[in-house]
Protein backbone atom coordinates (compact mmCIF):
# COMPACT_ATOMS: atom_id res chain seq x y z
CA UNK A 1 0.00 0.00 0.00
CA UNK A 2 1.24 3.69 -1.40
CA UNK A 3 1.75 6.01 1.99
CA UNK A 4 -0.46 8.29 0.19
CA UNK A 5 -3.48 5.70 0.35
CA UNK A 6 -2.05 4.97 4.15
CA UNK A 7 -2.87 8.45 4.83
CA UNK A 8 -6.35 8.44 3.54
CA UNK A 9 -7.35 5.37 5.48
CA UNK A 10 -5.86 7.04 8.23
CA UNK A 11 -7.88 9.94 7.65
CA UNK A 12 -11.14 8.28 6.91
CA UNK A 13 -10.68 6.10 10.21
CA UNK A 14 -9.85 8.45 13.06
CA UNK A 15 -10.91 12.50 11.87
CA UNK A 16 -14.67 10.96 11.31
CA UNK A 17 -15.40 13.48 8.33
CA UNK A 18 -18.10 12.13 7.42
CA UNK A 19 -19.67 13.26 10.46
CA UNK A 20 -18.32 17.32 9.11
CA UNK A 21 -21.38 19.73 7.76
CA UNK A 22 -18.67 19.56 4.62
CA UNK A 23 -19.52 16.41 3.49
CA UNK A 24 -23.06 16.65 4.05
CA UNK A 25 -23.46 20.19 2.31
CA UNK A 26 -20.81 18.64 -0.56
CA UNK A 27 -23.10 15.19 -1.33
CA UNK A 28 -26.54 17.50 -1.50
CA UNK A 29 -24.75 20.02 -3.84
CA UNK A 30 -23.85 16.83 -6.33
CA UNK A 31 -26.61 15.48 -6.34
CA UNK A 32 -28.46 18.54 -7.52
CA UNK A 33 -26.26 18.70 -9.70
CA UNK A 34 -26.72 15.27 -11.11
CA UNK A 35 -30.74 15.93 -11.01
CA UNK A 36 -30.13 18.59 -13.40
CA UNK A 37 -27.34 16.75 -16.02
CA UNK A 38 -29.98 13.57 -15.90
CA UNK A 39 -33.47 15.89 -16.92
CA UNK A 40 -31.55 18.14 -19.53
CA UNK A 41 -33.50 18.19 -22.24
CA UNK A 42 -32.31 16.92 -26.14
CA UNK A 43 -30.99 20.87 -27.06
CA UNK A 44 -30.08 20.97 -30.79
CA UNK A 45 -27.44 24.44 -30.17
CA UNK A 46 -27.73 25.32 -34.02
CA UNK A 47 -31.29 25.25 -34.27
CA UNK A 48 -32.36 28.76 -34.32
CA UNK A 49 -36.28 28.24 -33.96
CA UNK A 50 -35.44 26.39 -30.52
CA UNK A 51 -36.31 27.95 -27.39
CA UNK A 52 -33.27 26.81 -25.65
CA UNK A 53 -33.93 29.43 -22.79
CA UNK A 54 -37.57 27.68 -22.17
CA UNK A 55 -36.05 24.17 -22.34
CA UNK A 56 -32.84 24.33 -20.01
CA UNK A 57 -35.03 26.47 -17.13
CA UNK A 58 -37.86 23.87 -17.73
CA UNK A 59 -34.84 21.09 -16.94
CA UNK A 60 -33.45 23.31 -13.76
CA UNK A 61 -37.23 23.54 -12.29
CA UNK A 62 -37.99 19.52 -12.79
CA UNK A 63 -34.60 19.08 -11.11
CA UNK A 64 -34.94 21.23 -8.28
CA UNK A 65 -37.76 21.84 -6.92
CA UNK A 66 -37.57 25.28 -8.39
CA UNK A 67 -34.74 25.85 -5.83
CA UNK A 68 -32.91 26.73 -9.77
CA UNK A 69 -35.23 27.65 -11.53
CA UNK A 70 -33.33 30.13 -14.38
CA UNK A 71 -29.57 30.64 -15.29
CA UNK A 72 -28.82 33.48 -12.93
CA UNK A 73 -29.83 31.42 -10.06
CA UNK A 74 -27.88 28.63 -11.28
CA UNK A 75 -25.31 31.15 -11.72
CA UNK A 76 -25.47 32.13 -8.36
CA UNK A 77 -26.03 28.68 -7.01
CA UNK A 78 -22.77 27.10 -8.35
CA UNK A 79 -20.48 30.09 -9.12
CA UNK A 80 -21.21 33.45 -7.09
CA UNK A 81 -22.56 32.25 -3.83
CA UNK A 82 -19.27 32.45 -1.74
CA UNK A 83 -20.29 29.40 -0.35
CA UNK A 84 -21.78 26.99 -2.35
CA UNK A 85 -21.64 23.81 -0.77
CA UNK A 86 -18.72 21.90 -1.62
CA UNK A 87 -16.14 25.14 -0.97
CA UNK A 88 -15.42 28.93 -0.08
CA UNK A 89 -13.81 31.08 -2.58
CA UNK A 90 -13.08 34.59 -0.97
CA UNK A 91 -11.68 35.89 -4.47
CA UNK A 92 -11.80 35.39 -8.18
CA UNK A 93 -15.34 36.89 -9.58
CA UNK A 94 -17.25 36.49 -6.12
CA UNK A 95 -17.33 39.70 -4.64
CA UNK A 96 -19.31 40.31 -1.52
CA UNK A 97 -20.55 44.13 -2.37
CA UNK A 98 -22.76 45.22 -5.35
CA UNK A 99 -23.10 46.47 -7.97
CA UNK A 100 -20.37 43.76 -9.30
CA UNK A 101 -19.66 44.25 -12.81
CA UNK A 102 -17.45 41.05 -13.11
CA UNK A 103 -20.87 39.33 -12.11
CA UNK A 104 -22.57 41.14 -15.14
CA UNK A 105 -19.94 40.37 -17.25
CA UNK A 106 -20.49 36.56 -16.43
CA UNK A 107 -24.14 36.65 -17.06
CA UNK A 108 -23.93 38.20 -20.61
CA UNK A 109 -21.34 35.56 -21.33
CA UNK A 110 -23.81 32.91 -19.86
CA UNK A 111 -26.15 32.02 -23.41
CA UNK A 112 -28.63 29.01 -22.82
CA UNK A 113 -26.10 27.37 -25.57
CA UNK A 114 -23.11 27.73 -23.37
CA UNK A 115 -24.74 26.77 -19.94
CA UNK A 116 -26.09 23.81 -22.04
CA UNK A 117 -22.86 22.73 -23.03
CA UNK A 118 -20.93 22.70 -19.94
CA UNK A 119 -23.39 20.86 -18.56
CA UNK A 120 -24.03 18.30 -21.06
CA UNK A 121 -20.59 17.36 -22.02
CA UNK A 122 -17.96 14.28 -20.70
CA UNK A 123 -15.14 15.65 -21.89
CA UNK A 124 -12.91 17.81 -19.14
CA UNK A 125 -11.09 19.62 -21.71
CA UNK A 126 -14.16 20.68 -23.43
CA UNK A 127 -15.64 21.69 -20.63
CA UNK A 128 -12.33 23.65 -19.21
CA UNK A 129 -12.45 25.45 -22.53
CA UNK A 130 -16.32 26.51 -21.96
CA UNK A 131 -15.93 27.45 -18.48
CA UNK A 132 -13.30 29.86 -19.74
CA UNK A 133 -16.13 31.52 -21.98
CA UNK A 134 -18.40 31.88 -19.44
CA UNK A 135 -16.22 33.38 -16.16
CA UNK A 136 -14.54 35.38 -18.69
CA UNK A 137 -14.81 38.90 -16.84
CA UNK A 138 -11.48 40.60 -16.38
CA UNK A 139 -10.80 39.35 -13.20
CA UNK A 140 -8.84 36.06 -11.86
CA UNK A 141 -11.38 33.39 -11.66
CA UNK A 142 -9.45 30.01 -11.02
CA UNK A 143 -10.91 28.90 -7.91
CA UNK A 144 -13.94 29.72 -8.57
CA UNK A 145 -13.41 27.53 -12.18
CA UNK A 146 -11.72 24.48 -10.23
CA UNK A 147 -14.75 24.67 -7.83
CA UNK A 148 -17.21 24.50 -10.54
CA UNK A 149 -14.88 21.61 -12.03
CA UNK A 150 -15.20 19.75 -8.96
CA UNK A 151 -19.04 19.84 -9.15
CA UNK A 152 -18.68 18.81 -12.56
CA UNK A 153 -16.54 15.84 -12.41
CA UNK A 154 -16.09 15.05 -8.62
CA UNK A 155 -14.03 12.02 -9.26
CA UNK A 156 -11.17 14.06 -10.82
CA UNK A 157 -11.16 16.90 -9.25
CA UNK A 158 -8.82 17.65 -5.69
CA UNK A 159 -10.58 20.30 -3.41
CA UNK A 160 -7.34 22.59 -3.16
CA UNK A 161 -8.92 25.05 -5.84
CA UNK A 162 -7.00 27.68 -5.47
CA UNK A 163 -3.80 27.29 -7.98
CA UNK A 164 -1.01 28.37 -5.47
CA UNK A 165 -2.81 25.71 -3.05
CA UNK A 166 -2.99 22.79 -5.15
CA UNK A 167 0.61 23.54 -5.97
CA UNK A 168 1.87 23.41 -2.63
CA UNK A 169 0.24 19.97 -2.07
CA UNK A 170 1.99 19.00 -5.50
CA UNK A 171 5.20 19.67 -3.89
CA UNK A 172 4.73 19.06 -0.03
CA UNK A 173 3.67 15.03 -1.82
CA UNK A 174 6.61 15.03 -4.08
CA UNK A 175 9.03 16.59 -1.04
CA UNK A 176 7.88 14.62 2.04
CA UNK A 177 6.26 11.17 0.70
CA UNK A 178 8.05 10.78 -2.76
CA UNK A 179 5.12 11.02 -4.44
CA UNK A 180 5.30 12.70 -8.08
CA UNK A 181 2.24 13.94 -8.89
CA UNK A 182 2.48 13.73 -13.60
CA UNK A 183 0.85 15.89 -16.20
CA UNK A 184 1.67 18.54 -18.04
CA UNK A 185 -1.68 20.76 -17.04
CA UNK A 186 -3.53 21.18 -13.83
CA UNK A 187 -6.47 19.06 -15.43
CA UNK A 188 -3.94 16.23 -15.71
CA UNK A 189 -2.48 16.73 -12.21
CA UNK A 190 -5.79 17.05 -10.60
CA UNK A 191 -6.63 13.72 -12.28
CA UNK A 192 -3.31 12.02 -11.76
CA UNK A 193 -3.48 12.45 -7.55
CA UNK A 194 -7.61 11.66 -7.48
CA UNK A 195 -6.63 7.97 -9.44
CA UNK A 196 -4.15 7.64 -6.40
CA UNK A 197 -6.90 7.58 -3.83
CA UNK A 198 -8.50 4.47 -4.00
CA UNK A 199 -12.26 5.41 -2.43
CA UNK A 200 -15.64 5.87 -4.06
CA UNK A 201 -16.67 8.38 -2.14
CA UNK A 202 -16.14 11.46 -4.18
CA UNK A 203 -16.60 14.18 -1.21
CA UNK A 204 -14.37 12.04 0.98
CA UNK A 205 -11.82 11.99 -1.26
CA UNK A 206 -12.15 15.98 -2.03
CA UNK A 207 -11.82 16.73 1.74
CA UNK A 208 -8.72 14.20 2.20
CA UNK A 209 -6.95 16.10 -0.78
CA UNK A 210 -7.96 19.41 1.23
CA UNK A 211 -6.77 18.24 4.68
CA UNK A 212 -3.36 16.16 3.11
CA UNK A 213 -1.85 19.23 3.04
CA UNK A 214 -2.42 19.86 6.44
CA UNK A 215 -1.43 16.21 8.28
CA UNK A 216 2.07 16.60 6.34
CA UNK A 217 2.87 20.28 6.92
CA UNK A 218 0.94 20.32 10.52
CA UNK A 219 0.36 23.57 12.77
CA UNK A 220 2.99 23.21 14.39
CA UNK A 221 5.38 23.76 11.66
CA UNK A 222 3.20 26.33 10.17
CA UNK A 223 2.99 28.14 13.29
CA UNK A 224 5.12 26.74 15.87
CA UNK A 225 1.74 27.22 18.05
CA UNK A 226 -1.49 26.60 17.99
CA UNK A 227 -4.26 28.23 20.82
CA UNK A 228 -7.25 26.35 20.88
CA UNK A 229 -9.74 28.94 23.65
CA UNK A 230 -13.66 28.37 24.81
CA UNK A 231 -15.12 28.45 28.21
CA UNK A 232 -14.28 25.70 30.78
CA UNK A 233 -15.55 22.36 29.95
CA UNK A 234 -16.11 22.85 26.24
CA UNK A 235 -13.36 19.90 25.24
CA UNK A 236 -10.09 21.94 24.70
CA UNK A 237 -7.81 20.08 26.51
CA UNK A 238 -9.85 16.30 25.53
CA UNK A 239 -8.85 17.78 21.64
CA UNK A 240 -5.57 18.93 22.26
CA UNK A 241 -4.90 15.27 23.58
CA UNK A 242 -6.31 13.99 19.98
CA UNK A 243 -4.61 16.82 17.80
CA UNK A 244 -1.46 15.48 19.48
CA UNK A 245 -1.93 11.92 18.51
CA UNK A 246 -2.81 12.26 15.30
CA UNK A 247 0.39 14.38 14.68
CA UNK A 248 2.57 11.39 16.00
CA UNK A 249 0.57 9.28 14.07
CA UNK A 250 0.82 10.97 10.78
CA UNK A 251 4.88 11.11 11.49
CA UNK A 252 4.61 6.95 11.93
CA UNK A 253 2.70 6.85 8.53
CA UNK A 254 5.79 9.26 6.63
CA UNK A 255 8.70 6.82 8.03
CA UNK A 256 6.77 3.98 7.55
CA UNK A 257 5.94 2.71 10.73
CA UNK A 258 3.00 0.73 12.27
CA UNK A 259 0.33 3.18 13.56
CA UNK A 260 -0.27 2.15 17.77
CA UNK A 261 -2.14 2.76 20.25
CA UNK A 262 0.53 4.02 22.83
CA UNK A 263 1.23 7.77 22.75
CA UNK A 264 4.43 9.81 24.84
CA UNK A 265 2.07 13.11 25.85
CA UNK A 266 2.10 15.41 28.70
CA UNK A 267 -0.48 17.90 29.98
CA UNK A 268 0.67 20.83 31.76
CA UNK A 269 -1.83 23.28 33.41
CA UNK A 270 -0.10 26.55 33.31
CA UNK A 271 -1.64 28.95 36.32
CA UNK A 272 -0.40 31.53 38.74
CA UNK A 273 1.31 29.77 40.98
CA UNK A 274 2.79 27.55 38.76
CA UNK A 275 6.66 28.47 38.31
CA UNK A 276 9.76 27.55 36.07
CA UNK A 277 10.83 25.45 39.22
CA UNK A 278 7.74 23.20 38.38
CA UNK A 279 8.33 23.02 34.79
CA UNK A 280 12.35 22.70 34.56
CA UNK A 281 13.80 21.81 38.02
CA UNK A 282 14.08 23.23 41.04
CA UNK A 283 15.21 22.64 45.25
CA UNK A 284 12.38 21.50 47.27
CA UNK A 285 12.39 20.65 51.14
CA UNK A 286 12.27 17.23 51.88
CA UNK A 287 10.49 15.65 54.86
CA UNK A 288 13.63 15.35 56.90
CA UNK A 289 13.74 18.67 56.80
CA UNK A 290 16.31 19.18 54.13
CA UNK A 291 16.67 20.17 50.95
CA UNK A 292 16.91 18.41 47.25
CA UNK A 293 16.14 19.29 43.99
CA UNK A 294 13.39 17.50 41.83
CA UNK A 295 12.43 17.39 38.15
CA UNK A 296 10.00 19.98 36.78
CA UNK A 297 7.15 18.13 34.45
CA UNK A 298 9.06 18.89 31.08
CA UNK A 299 12.74 17.66 32.45
CA UNK A 300 10.82 14.35 33.66
CA UNK A 301 8.77 13.80 30.75
CA UNK A 302 12.29 14.35 28.55
CA UNK A 303 14.19 11.55 31.22
CA UNK A 304 11.58 9.19 30.86
CA UNK A 305 10.91 9.18 27.11
CA UNK A 306 14.99 9.09 26.83
CA UNK A 307 15.53 6.16 28.53
CA UNK A 308 13.14 4.95 25.49
CA UNK A 309 15.86 6.25 23.06
CA UNK A 310 18.46 4.46 25.18
CA UNK A 311 16.77 1.13 24.99
CA UNK A 312 16.50 1.72 20.90
CA UNK A 313 20.68 2.51 20.93
CA UNK A 314 21.04 -0.96 22.42
CA UNK A 315 18.49 -3.19 21.54
CA UNK A 316 20.19 -2.16 17.88
CA UNK A 317 24.03 -2.34 19.14
CA UNK A 318 24.24 1.31 18.71
CA UNK A 319 26.34 1.16 21.77
CA UNK A 320 29.30 -1.33 20.20
CA UNK A 321 29.58 0.85 17.14
CA UNK A 322 32.87 2.07 17.14
CA UNK A 323 31.89 5.36 15.68
CA UNK A 324 29.51 6.19 18.41
CA UNK A 325 32.25 5.75 20.78
CA UNK A 326 34.34 8.32 19.06
CA UNK A 327 32.10 11.45 19.29
CA UNK A 328 30.92 9.98 23.24
CA UNK A 329 27.24 8.64 22.12
CA UNK A 330 26.11 11.32 21.14
CA UNK A 331 24.12 11.00 18.37
CA UNK A 332 24.20 14.63 17.01
CA UNK A 333 27.39 14.18 15.81
CA UNK A 334 27.99 10.81 14.41
CA UNK A 335 27.76 10.96 10.48
CA UNK A 336 24.80 8.70 8.69
CA UNK A 337 27.90 7.25 6.61
CA UNK A 338 29.36 5.98 10.34
CA UNK A 339 25.99 4.35 10.81
CA UNK A 340 24.97 0.47 9.57
CA UNK A 341 22.12 -1.00 7.68
CA UNK A 342 19.82 -1.85 11.27
CA UNK A 343 21.17 1.59 12.89
CA UNK A 344 19.55 3.10 9.55
CA UNK A 345 16.46 1.29 9.89
CA UNK A 346 16.24 2.48 13.65
CA UNK A 347 16.22 5.80 12.77
CA UNK A 348 14.17 5.46 9.72
CA UNK A 349 16.76 7.17 7.23
CA UNK A 350 17.43 6.03 3.77
CA UNK A 351 21.16 5.61 2.31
Amino acid sequence: MSKLQSYFDYYEKHYNPKSSPWYKSSNETFAIMRAIQERLPSIDVFNETEDKKDLLEKSFQKSNQNEIDSIQTFLQRFVFDQKNGVGNVSQGVVWASEPNPHKEQILNNATPELIYQVLSSRSKEEVLLKTNELLRSGRGYHAVQNRLMRILFPNEFAAADATNKFDRLVNILNNKLGVEINGSSLLEKHTDLCRRIDTEDAVLRQMFTWDLFYMLENEFTLKKAVCYYGAPGTGKTYRTSKEAEKLIDAQRILIGKDIESEYSIKTVQFHPSYSYEDFMEGIRPTQEGGLQLYNGSFKQFCKENGKKEINLYTQTDFLNNPNFKDVNYDLSRIKISQLDIKEKEALALKD
